[in-house]
């Protein structure tokens, strides 16, 4: 038996970075992460970018080499613009996850 019951954890899985294709709202990638790592609550981000993951792969290697301590899963998270538009002509999003755990997710 398990000594302990659900651990809960809040996930965020529409996260932009800086340099992001449509809504880049950063500064500084340190600046960035810097934000990440002073909250405690998100424990997994999907890092979200249109059409590409080149910066899931690039804040996946920051943390490979020690930042963001408190985040214990990264989510590639490919966002696509459909159009035209709805009929109350907003742009419809759909959004791909990855799944990290797949040896070749990156290829």
């Amino acid at each position: 038996m398990l000594e302990t019951g659900s651990a809960w954890r809040r996930w965020d899985l529409h996260v932009h970075t800086p340099g992001t294709a449509l809504n880049d709202q950063f500064g500084s990638w340190d600046e960035y992460l810097d934000a990440i790592e002073g909250q405690e609550e998100v424990r997994a981000i999907g890092v979200t970018d249109y059409f590409s993951i080149t910066n899931y792969s690039r804040l996946k290697r920051e943390k490979e080499a020690g930042r963001l301590p408190g985040i214990d899963l990264l989510v590639p998270n490919i966002e696509f613009r459909i159009a035209p538009p709805s009929d109350n002509a907003r742009a419809v999003n759909i959004h791909l996850l990855v799944c990290p755990d797949e040896p070749d997710h990156e290829a």
